[in-house]
């Protein structure tokens, strides 16, 4: 139907319309009632097609309440729990004794082929799962010499070889850990994506000076919290579509190194897994502001401006505090070397020291070695020398 106005048709209320009678266009009055009818009922066909159209908000987040790992609902804590926390990933440096300890929890399966540095390499069996046995260095290690081998196992299992060496004491002279992932894993609903988490903790990352990285497909690929080069850095990513036959997963795994992970291994050596899982859930805390760890407190937290300095001295102290110690007392001009260092450091590195500067002076001394003290006395500190 067209309408077409004519002469005077607020007086006389009525509009020329044109209808189809018999196959032919036929114009007649209408009423400015009739026009206003039909409007209405245009008017109600256009409300309805809007109420059927998704809101903005209901195209981010279709279902009433979003996981807490993205925002959600307070009362929804319960369910957005991480299902799972473990180690995922374990290497570690041995000397002899730490091998034999090795051994014992594994056995032989087959040789395999010369690996990073090594000569010979080993497949061995574990309740569970399989890691590898790397022997005959090609390298010494300044701890162990030529007396050292690299034992490497991935997945879960991983979880459980931890728990078995920690059964008795782990000793100094029984090596130290190189690599250590922790993973929390949350069901989600099928919608929610690493870049959605992601951009929930945007502020925080932001505020406290990390970068993200993204790996694979723009919608589905995985993110990363930190340099994938770097020795402490958080993944992102679906598990279910890596694996069949999984729901919908969200892992945080957080990837610790040299000296991460092996500061890491000490917590979990003198506390036992759940303990250092627990613990090292304050890492990913102060990275995202989202705490991870079961039981825990969900929310993000405000950034501390000196949380940076505090734990990078926290984690100095508890590697190298003995040999430190060790070096000033037989008279070693340990801060002359430092300074020589720190002269041929990478521009990277003198940006970060610049940044961590600016974070002592906003904090008092005394609060500082407060703080370091406080974080040193969470974990028996063992360090080999």
């Amino acid at each position: 139907m067209r309408v077409h106005p004519g002469d005077g048709c607020l007086a006389d209320r009525s509009r020329t319309v044109e209808v189809t009678q018999e196959g032919k266009p036929v114009k007649r009055e209408q009423t400015i009632d009739e026009h206003r009818g039909d409007l209405e009922a245009v008017r109600q066909e256009e409300g309805q097609a809007s109420r059927c159209k998704p809101q903005a908000s209901e195209r981010r987040y279709p279902q009433p309440d979003p996981p807490l790992l993205i925002g959600g609902s307070k009362h929804d804590q319960a369910r957005n729990r991480a299902k799972h926390a473990g180690l995922d990933w374990l290497t570690m440096t041995v000397s002899e004794h730490g091998s034999r300890r090795w051994r014992a929890i594994s056995e032989g399966r087959e040789p395999g082929r010369p690996q990073d540095g090594f000569k010979r390499s080993e497949q061995r069996a574990f309740e569970g799962g399989t890691g590898w046995r790397k022997s005959e260095p090609i390298g010494e290690s300044s701890r162990f010499g030529t007396q050292y081998e690299s034992w490497e196992i991935a997945g879960p299992t991983a979880d459980e070889v931890a728990r078995s060496l920690v059964t008795r004491p782990w000793e100094e002279a029984d090596g130290y850990a190189t690599r250590i992932d922790v993973c929390w894993d949350f069901d989600v609903p099928e919608w929610v994506m690493p870049h959605a988490v992601i951009e929930r903790w945007g502020k925080h990352i932001t505020e406290t000076g990390r970068s993200v990285h993204a790996a694979g497909e723009i919608q589905t690929g995985t993110r990363y919290i930190g340099s994938p080069k770097s020795t402490r850095l958080i993944r992102v990513y679906r598990t279910d579509l890596k694996r069949a036959g999984e729901g919908p997963t969200i892992r945080l795994e957080l990837v610790l190194k040299a000296e991460w992970a092996e500061s890491a291994w000490t917590c979990i050596a003198s506390q036992g897994v759940a303990a250092g899982v627990r613990d090292l859930a304050n890492t990913v805390l102060e990275m995202t502001g989202f705490n991870p760890q079961p039981g825990g407190n969900l929310t993000p937290r405000p950034v501390r401006p000196a949380q940076g300095v505090i734990n990078s001295t926290v984690a100095m102290l508890r590697s190298y505090g003995p040999l430190l110690m060790m070096l000033i007392e037989e008279g070693v001009d340990v801060i002359g070397l430092a300074q020589e260092r720190s002269e041929r450091t990478s521009p990277a590195s003198k940006s970060k020291m610049r940044t961590l500067r600016e974070q002592l002076r906003k904090l008092d001394v005394s609060a500082l070695e407060a703080a370091v003290r406080a974080g040193l006395g969470r974990c028996k500190t063992k360090i080999a020398m």
